[in-house]
């Protein structure tokens, strides 16, 4: 999966366990990194979002790449998602009778 685009990068925050978490940022190790925003799930819209921070702009590239990551994580979500619904069937379908 790409992360790391002209202007800035995806971290993935590994704290968060249930729907991923991504920090977008700018900079690098050498001169530091400035966190411009937050792509994580938006339960009403049921898709990733990206919540910027104040004062965070960007240009027509910029929007571009955010939404071919978004399209990325969110496919990743769904398979995932797919896999899991397929193995509680699969479980259920083991399950003694009671």
């Amino acid at each position: 999966m790409k992360t790391e685009y002209k202007y800035f990068s995806f971290v993935k925050d590994k704290s968060v366990i249930k729907a991923a978490v991504w920090r977008c940022r700018r900079g690098s190790d050498i001169v530091g990194y400035k966190v411009l925003g937050t792509v994580k799930w938006h339960k009403r819209w049921r898709q990733y979002c990206f919540f910027p921070e104040p004062d965070t702009v960007l240009n027509v590239v910029c929007l571009e790449d955010m939404g071919h990551f978004i399209k990325q994580i969110s496919v990743v979500q769904r398979e995932f998602d797919k896999g899991v619904a397929e193995e509680a069937d699969r479980k259920a379908a083991l399950a003694p009778d009671v």
